[in-house]
């Protein structure tokens, strides 16, 4: 169904958090195109730093689980530089999983 992943460098601290559908490799692939676009995405200044790496935390069989464990990540990791809630207030307000 899809995964909650981090990307991280070794030449930065943050960590970005974010949930998919489509294959690691190709979900690396775009994040690493918008930044070539200067998209203003917050994974942006971790690809910059360049050595990125696309981690999978965990495989999800339901795509609401997927918001919820994205968020649970987004909560609980050290220097998280995602702006966005994958959940606010119970409601589901991303679109989780939509990449």
């Amino acid at each position: 169904m899809g995964f909650v992943y981090i990307i991280v460098s070794p030449h930065c601290e943050g960590i970005y958090v974010g949930s998919s559908k489509v294959k690691p490799s190709e979900r690396l692939k775009q994040h690493r195109q918008d930044a070539r676009r200067k998209r203003t995405v917050t994974s942006t200044p971790i690809i910059e730093a360049g050595d990125a790496v696309l981690n999978v935390l965990e495989d999800v069989d339901n795509p609401l689980e997927l918001c919820v464990r994205e968020q649970h990540y987004i909560d609980n990791l050290p220097n998280v530089v995602n702006k966005r809630n994958a959940i606010s207030d119970g409601d589901i307000v991303c679109g989780c999983g939509g990449h």
